[in-house]
C-alpha cells in the first residue's frame, strides 16, 4: 500500500468514529435519563419518626440586625 492510501483510510476511519461516538453517547445519556426518571417516581410510604424529643433544648428568639 502506498502512503496516500494509508492516510486515506485513517481519515475515513476518523470520520466514522467522529460520527459514531456522539451517537453512542446520546444513547447512553438517554438510558441514564430513563433510569433517573424511574427512580424519581418511587414514593416513600414510610413515616419518619422525630429523632429529637420535644423536651430537648430550648427555643431561642433572635432579631435581625441591619448593617
Amino acid at each position: 500500500m502506498s502512503f496516500l492510501t494509508i492516510i486515506f483510510f485513517i481519515i475515513v476511519a476518523g470520520y466514522f468514529f467522529m460520527r459514531l461516538i456522539p451517537l453512542m453517547l446520546a444513547g447512553k445519556v438517554r438510558r441514564m435519563q430513563e433510569q433517573g426518571g424511574k427512580r424519581d417516581h418511587v414514593e416513600h410510604k414510610t413515616t419518619r419518626k422525630k429523632r429529637i424529643d420535644k423536651s430537648t433544648g430550648e427555643y431561642v428568639d433572635y432579631e435581625e440586625i441591619e448593617d
